[in-house]
């Protein structure tokens, strides 16, 4: 089913397809986190929208990033570090834009609450969404890049990242500074959405599918295998892999 060399290049079409629902669901998600009343959140539609805004949203996204690796035209080292700086400070440029500035403005107009909105303008300044992570991730392929890492290597890397994430996850630094810097790398406090060590393990895997992929002879066999493999994994093994979380007793340590 697999060929050593790359047969099944050019655009793949249900990989658009995934990408842009994936993008839809993220918009759907937040549209209604910051919009939706109450009694839309809780129909059935707003239930909906916590489904698709689960799952098939962000990780799809980011699975999809790692995979786009593999088919795409430049794959230098330098590309990837300098696209990886670039998404790193447009995430914080964006926290200034939608976040920051308005808070400050509003500390202004509204003096008797100034307090109040320098506090969130601070804390929106410094938040860890999915920019600052897609950046650290584009970095990453930029050191695979550079060291010729095999497959098996980005799968221990796959791996590793997140056994080191499920060990160090309950280390909560008690200095609110070291907190929001390591909140880059796990979630650390409430303002790291997509700590690194948390989502890389998505583009990883994506990257690993996209090997296999574009080495594919035939792309309805492999989805049929991977399809009948994941809906094993998630009906038989992933919860009792939960439960397992759900009772272990991890403490809570403090820096």
């Amino acid at each position: 089913m697999f060929s050593s060399e790359k047969v099944n290049t050019g655009r793949q079409v249900e990989l658009d397809i995934a990408r842009g629902l994936a993008v839809l669901f993220m918009i759907f998600i937040h549209a209604q986190e910051n919009l939706a009343n109450q009694a839309v959140q809780e129909s059935l539609f707003g239930q909906f929208n916590d489904f698709v805004g689960t799952v098939p949203a962000a990780p799809v996204f980011m699975f999809l990033m790692g995979l786009g690796i593999v088919y795409s035209r430049k794959n230098d080292p330098a590309t990837y570090y300098k696209r990886g700086a670039l998404l790193f400070l447009s995430g914080f440029i964006l926290n200034v834009l939608c976040g920051f500035l308005p808070n400050l403005v509003q500390a202004f107009l509204s003096p008797q609450s100034s307090q109040t909105f320098l506090t969130q303008a601070i804390m929106n300044l410094f938040e860890i969404d999915i920019l600052p992570f897609a950046g650290l991730a584009m970095i990453t392929f930029g050191l695979i890049k550079q060291f010729n890492l095999k497959n098996y290597h980005v799968a221990f890397l796959a791996l590793g990242f997140g056994l080191l994430n499920f060990l160090i996850s309950p280390l909560v630094p008690s200095n609110p500074i070291l907190a929001t810097f390591l909140g880059l790398f796990w979630g650390t406090n409430s303002l790291s959405y997509f700590p690194f060590l948390s989502w890389i393990f998505y583009p990883l895997v994506g990257y690993l599918f996209g090997n296999l992929l574009i080495r594919c002879t035939n792309k309805n066999r492999f989805y049929r295998l991977v399809a009948a493999s994941s809906i094993l994994f998630y009906s038989l093994l992933f919860p009792s892999f939960l439960s397992f979380l759900q009772c272990s007793e991890t403490p809570a340590w403090i820096i």
